[in-house]
């Protein structure tokens, strides 16, 4: 139990309080995140549908996944990223077989 919190307190830290190898991972995926849900409230469709903005959303979160394997930083948990990535990806109308 102490394991389980003390990563997760880590990695909600990391997000708050980024340092300079955390920041980029946590603003793109903040970017992922905001533009979709701005996307979504200006339109009747997701994000998926749109041709002109959904495939390269689609492909900065295909580099932000990758890059989940370099070097950013000791806090933030890359399962948690990776799992937000993949309910982003969900939520734009996209699939895991669109990775």
């Amino acid at each position: 139990m102490v394991q389980t919190v003390s990563y997760l307190v880590r990695h909600h830290e990391a997000v708050r309080n980024p340092d300079a190898a955390e920041k980029p991972i946590v603003d793109l995926v903040q970017f992922l995140r905001g533009f979709r849900v701005h996307h979504d409230n200006g339109s009747d469709r997701k994000l998926a549908e749109d041709s002109y903005s959904g495939n390269p959303w689609l492909e900065i979160l295909k580099a932000t996944r990758t890059l989940l394997s370099a070097d950013i930083g000791k806090r933030l948990d890359l399962g948690i990223l990776d799992a937000f990535i993949l309910v982003e990806l969900e939520e734009a109308g996209f699939s895991e077989s669109d990775l």
